[in-house]
């Protein structure tokens, strides 16, 4: 908080009435850091947006999830583990939205247990895990693109 409000230029203070909290602080920076990417999905063009075939917007989803969670990989990690987040990650509205969404298109096509199927394509996507498979293991974007794609091909039979 005071890095942050050295270069805001403001005091810790101001800080603290603004958000009152740390986490509420980076709840807000990731609202507006997400606001590009849930505008995409919710009404871009392909493959994000709703005129996409699943099968395409299914993998594309994941990817552009990672690729937001790499580029923002501190404040996702910070915000993930926050000790002011005693509700589950599965409980955040953007959460729910994004299940819901994969959930409704696993559904459309025609897989067993789509519900399921979100939260395991959801899971593959957590910020920690793909922070540590882009550090630890030495994977790039493309790499994680590419297991995400066979991981939804898997689960949509393809």
């Amino acid at each position: 908080m005071d890095e942050i409000a050295l270069a805001a230029g403001v005091g810790k203070g101001t800080l603290f009435r603004r958000f009152g909290d740390r986490t509420s602080l980076l709840r807000e920076l990731y609202r507006r850091r997400l606001a590009p990417l849930r505008e995409a999905i919710l009404s871009g063009p392909p493959p994000l947006g709703p005129s996409a075939p699943a099968r395409r917007r299914i993998p594309a989803l994941l990817v552009a999830i990672a690729k937001f969670k790499l580029d923002n990989a501190a404040l996702m990690t910070s915000l993930e583990s926050a000790p002011g987040n005693a509700a589950p990650l599965q409980s955040s509205p953007w959460y729910e939205d994004v299940h819901s969404l994969l959930r409704d298109l696993l559904a459309n096509e025609g897989t067993r247990y789509p519900s399921w199927d979100a939260h395991i394509l959801l899971g593959a996507v957590r910020a920690d895990l793909v922070h540590h498979v882009a550090t630890t293991e030495g994977m790039n974007e493309q790499d994680i693109a590419e297991r995400l794609e066979a991981l939804a091909g898997k689960i949509l039979g393809a």
